[in-house]
């Protein structure tokens, strides 16, 4: 008995010792001497001790540190507030994605977006000026916040505000060596986020430099945009445009913004890289409202058909009579509804009579909409010649619209051509109860005339009466 006694006193003075080695050495996650250690090598003077874990605080290199560690059972939440020397500038505002912040993104809540997808989707920003937070979040600071995520996995929350930095981790077990990898990781991020540079340097300098071309175009339209062009900035400018191993669209942006001197530029790139940039091109020359840009928007109309419809516009927008010829050119290769229609309204906005025989093809189309729109253009442009296929509308046409479209232009182009004289059109209200359409012709005899009784012995179909 007493054997026995002895042995089962002594595996429990075994057990307790063991309990206490584990408790009482470095490696034992949950040993205050452990955080003691974890402080000093940190350079932390003061630790604190909570029922729920252990604080140090302190400061390396002209940032208030404050470590927090908190020990559960399925491992450790790790806190620390980094206190930087100054505030940071623009009141920027920078913190992780969440599925909360997404779905208040979608809902409409506005941040800063810096046109760098992957660091869009992961940070939310905000901030007082976003113009100064554009140029600030260069390519390496983006880097830099990306990398917390990627060299600091268990990452758990970041945000940065004023002159704080919160980074919160959750893991199993946090030595020393990895927060001290941390802790410089951080001060480092802090250290470029306060740069002082100008921001009219910081713009240009991710023009020139950043890898992401969004990004660079962003900051090229806001340095154009709000800062004064000066010598420094028509000679980088100049550089972009200039060289063909530049991005292409940058440096279209470049000389869409330049005024009459990028001109020239924009017309090579049209035919450098067709397509989108093409449209894009033509959009730019319309938004400067200058006539001089017209030769280019021609070229536009006569290379790329499937530009004709915006182009089209443009021109219309213009009342561009010199590029009637072109449209009218145009004509025999257009096979698209919305192409004729454009062809229609664009002739009868310029208002040039040269497109009467163009448009009177038009009337032929099948499709009612382009009817029409030519019916309304001759009526606007249209001469004595143009009557007959409109009356002929007016009297046969059984869609109330193209009768009245009809009608209307008849009466234009008599209010337009005055009363009867030789050669010209004389003919009574569209709606007459009683009346004639005369149409005189370039001889002293041989006249046209329409009386009331047209249509007498046909009915609005132009099929004869049994």
């Amino acid at each position: 008995m007493i054997p026995f006694m002895i042995i089962v006193i002594t595996s429990a003075l075994l057990f307790v010792l063991a309990l206490k080695y584990i408790i009482t050495s470095d490696s034992g996650p949950y040993q205050k001497s452990s955080f003691q250690k974890i402080a000093h090598k940190l350079k932390l003077g003061v630790v604190l001790e909570r029922s729920n874990g252990q604080r140090a605080r302190g400061s390396i290199q002209s940032h208030g540190v404050d470590l927090f560690i908190e020990n559960r059972t399925e491992g450790q939440i790790v806190r620390l507030h980094l206190s930087l020397p100054t505030h940071l500038e623009y009141g920027l505002e920078i913190s992780l994605e969440s599925t909360l912040s997404s779905l208040s993104k979608k809902m409409g809540m506005h941040d800063v977006q810096l046109h760098h997808s992957a660091f869009d989707e992961q940070f939310l920003i905000k901030g007082k000026n976003e113009l100064g937070i554009i140029g600030l979040l260069d390519n390496q600071s983006r880097q830099l916040l990306m990398g917390l995520r990627k060299h600091f996995p268990e990452l758990s929350s970041c945000h940065i505000h004023g002159s704080d930095l919160f980074i919160n981790l959750k893991g199993p077990h946090f030595n020393h060596a990895y927060l001290q990898r941390l802790l410089q990781y951080s001060i480092k991020l802090s250290k470029h986020l306060r740069r002082s540079t100008p921001l009219e340097t910081m713009l240009t300098e991710n023009i020139v430099s950043d890898p992401e071309l969004e990004v660079r175009k962003q900051n090229l339209r806001l340095l154009l945009q709000n800062f004064e062009h000066t010598a420094e900035l028509s000679t980088l400018l100049q550089q972009i445009m200039s060289n063909r191993r530049e991005n292409i669209e940058l440096r279209f942006e470049a000389a869409a913004t330049l005024g009459e001197e990028g001109f020239p530029y924009l017309h090579a790139f049209m035919n450098e890289a067709p397509g989108t940039l093409a449209e894009k091109v033509i959009r730019a020359l319309a938004r400067t409202g200058k006539p001089e840009v017209l030769p280019i928007i021609r070229d536009g109309l006569a290379t790329y058909k499937f530009l004709f419809c915006m182009t089209a516009e443009i021109l219309g927008e213009f009342r561009d009579r010199e590029s009637v010829p072109l449209l009218i050119a145009a004509r025999q290769n257009l096979d698209q509804q919305k192409q004729l229609l454009a062809l229609a309204q664009v002739l009868g906005k310029i208002g040039d009579g040269r497109a009467q025989d163009c448009l009177i093809s038009l009337l032929n189309e099948n499709d009612q909409e382009v009817r029409t729109a030519a019916i309304i253009a001759l009526g606007k442009t249209g001469s004595v010649n143009a009557v007959e296929p409109l009356w002929k509308i007016a009297q046969a046409s059984k869609v109330p619209a193209l009768k009245s479209a009809a009608q209307e232009s008849i009466t234009t182009i008599q209010a337009r051509h005055g009363p009867g004289e030789k050669g010209w059109l004389s003919m009574p209200h569209p709606h007459p109860t009683t009346g004639s359409l005369s149409l005189g012709d370039d001889h002293t005899t041989g006249a046209v005339s329409l009386d009331e009784n047209l249509g007498k012995n046909e009915d609005p179909d132009g099929k004869k009466k049994e």
